[in-house]
């Protein structure tokens, strides 16, 4: 059965929405997404690739982290929001791209997320600490 907001029943449905949920559906089945935290799949059997995956998502969002602090003040309490909506935005472009193309060209996974956040705060606590040190430095 399709889900699909013009038809209750779901059969027949050519609505758009109801097109993507059933390709969604199919990703989430057969490949390309991933919504369970820390789940890696079959990752570890190409450990290389999979630590360089992580690796990577961690140091791509480090850049952010550092460098929004020089653009905007930010509330310590804002800081765990932003960096979820970098790594929330980025694999929502994802998945928008993967079900507007039609193709699985790229992964969509809540790990990336998660290790997207982890280096947006990496970022914004390290400008933290380097701001403090060369506050320290320049009071000596």
């Amino acid at each position: 059965m399709r889900y699909c907001p013009s038809h209750s029943h779901g059969a027949g449905c050519r609505h758009p929405l109801c097109l993507r949920w059933e390709q969604l559906t199919h990703l989430y089945r057969y490949h390309g997404l991933n919504l369970i935290p820390f789940y890696f799949g079959g990752c570890w059997e190409l450990p290389n690739a999979c630590r360089q995956g992580i690796i990577a998502n961690i140091l791509m969002t480090i850049p952010f982290g550092v460098l929004y602090p020089l653009l905007r003040l930010l509330p310590a309490q804002h800081v765990p929001l932003l960096a979820l909506a970098v790594g929330f935005s980025t694999e929502s472009a994802q998945l928008l791209t993967m079900l507007l193309l039609g193709s699985n060209y790229r992964t969509v996974d809540i790990n990336d997320t998660i290790l997207n956040t982890l280096g947006v705060m990496l970022g914004l606590c390290s400008a933290q600490v380097s701001a403090r040190s060369f506050q320290q430095d320049l009071q000596e």
